[in-house]
């Protein structure tokens, strides 16, 4: 099996800096004609867009700072800061799988 040994150009292109990243919060959605606490009862306090296809954008209109990154041009990235005892309701996606990783702290996760 051959071994890639990529540049580091070839590596920036695929590191998300997290003090670089743009969130997207209420005053966003307050930008749209959403009051901040319609929006705070349906989206975390700030969410990250890390990694997805190319041309698509976040809510503000940021790229990602990893575009393709899963070869498959399919998946995207996010995170999501929520406050303590506050997460994300329960929904469905019609067409998507979604995937929650705790990177701080501790998540209850109820289903059924």
């Amino acid at each position: 099996m051959k071994t890639n040994t990529p540049t580091p150009q070839e590596m920036e292109s695929r590191i998300c800096r997290y003090a670089d990243l743009v969130p997207v919060k209420a005053d966003f959605a307050e930008s749209k004609g959403i009051p901040a606490e319609a929006y705070a009862t349906i989206a975390a306090d700030e969410t990250f867009l890390l990694m997805a296809p190319e041309g698509m954008k976040s809510a503000t209109g940021e790229a990602p700072p990893v575009v393709g990154g899963d070869g498959g041009e399919i998946f995207t990235v996010n995170i999501a800061r929520c406050p303590p005892n506050d997460g994300p309701f329960l929904h469905a996606h019609q067409t998507t799988a979604e995937t929650f990783m705790c990177l701080n702290g501790r998540f209850r996760i109820n289903w059924g």
